[in-house]
């Protein structure tokens, strides 16, 4: 009687013996990849930097937890960029929890519904073309942070802008003296506290006058707040001094370390402070409407003024250099 032959029963994953060590790399080379990635995309929607990485711890735990579904989305999305932005600059950054709250529930309403199906009726076509769109603008608000400028408002602005921000990143790039170094980073710190500070009282104002486009119509509207305007003219008196000193500091620098940059940087530092002067005269007065515009103008005057300090040609060499080696990465890695 001859033996049966013996056929060998491939291994299934439930077999195999579990290694911890596996996991553990790849959550290690995960790490390194989300980390930069979550950093990048709370960047470019306007928001800071601890958003993206709470949002990434938060969203890989709830990932990890109810992993198994092929359609499931566990990292950021960079198509949604265009969106959140607008949303910041539209309602603030308060509201975002609460509009991602309600899509979220939207989302889970339509999955019990079985809408899904729906979604195949939709052309290829169109959603290439809105992925293209979203494409062009995050390519168009992106040049300018690669080049360490403040992104623009719209997304039609900020395309509009391309060739100004192209202007200031082309070039040979200056570098500077070590103590003119240290003399912009320690005042582009001091200016980012103060344009934070210029933020969040426009803030107030805004919530204290929720109407002023309409201020000029109705003059009554105007007169009510002027008792809650005039006690935050003391925090704009603030904000002025402290950008009075940084002119004073400026001008002690360029004495000793002559530079074209940094004269620059003077006269927009002092447009800064004449702008402040003019927001803190309207709180003072308790105009509403001008109250509101001079806030708008007093920060973007700030930020002039920041850029003039910053080395846009040599952010725009760091940009390039990244971009080169992400393309070439493939390319310059060692075959072994």
């Amino acid at each position: 009687m001859s033996a049966k032959p013996v056929v060998a029963v491939p291994e299934t994953n439930a077999q195999r013996p579990y290694h911890w060590t596996q996991d553990l790399m790849s959550s290690v080379v995960v790490f390194f990849v989300a980390l930069p990635l979550c950093m990048g995309i709370a960047l470019a929607s306007g928001t800071p930097v601890a958003t993206g990485l709470i949002t990434g711890i938060v969203g890989g735990i709830v990932a990890g937890a109810l992993s198994g579904c092929p359609l499931q989305v566990n990292g950021p999305a960079a198509g949604l960029t265009v969106i959140v932005y607008e949303i910041v600059q539209r309602v603030g950054l308060e509201v975002l929890g609460l509009v991602v709250l309600v899509a979220g529930g939207i989302q889970i309403a339509a999955g019990l519904m079985k809408l899904g199906q729906w979604f195949r009726a939709v052309s290829p076509a169109v959603i290439k073309g809105m992925l293209a769109g979203i494409g062009v603008l995050i390519f168009a608000s992106q040049f300018h942070v690669m080049i360490d400028d403040k992104p623009r408002k719209s997304g039609l602005e900020n395309l509009l802008s391309l060739p100004e921000a192209l202007w200031k990143g082309v070039g040979i790039p200056n570098i500077p003296e070590p103590e003119e170094r240290e003399y912009r980073t320690e005042s582009l710190k001091r200016i980012a506290h103060l344009i934070h500070e210029q933020q969040n009282l426009r803030t107030e104002v805004g919530e204290l006058v929720p109407f002023h486009e309409h201020a000029t119509a109705t003059p009554e509207l105007a007169a009510v707040h002027v008792d809650e305007l005039k006690p935050l003219a003391a925090r704009q008196e603030d904000i002025s001094r402290e950008l009075e000193q940084l002119g004073k500091e400026l001008a002690t620098v360029i004495q000793h370390l002559p530079s074209r940059h940094l004269s620059a940087a003077e006269g927009a530092l002092a447009a800064a402070v004449a702008q402040s002067n003019i927001a803190k005269d309207a709180l003072a007065s308790g105009q509403a409407v001008n109250a509101v515009e001079t806030q708008i103008e007093s920060a973007a005057a700030m930020e002039a003024a920041s850029s003039r300090l910053k080395n846009h040609r040599l952010a725009a060499c760091l940009g390039l250099m990244t971009i080169f080696v992400m393309i070439f990465w493939q390319k310059l890695t060692p075959k072994s």
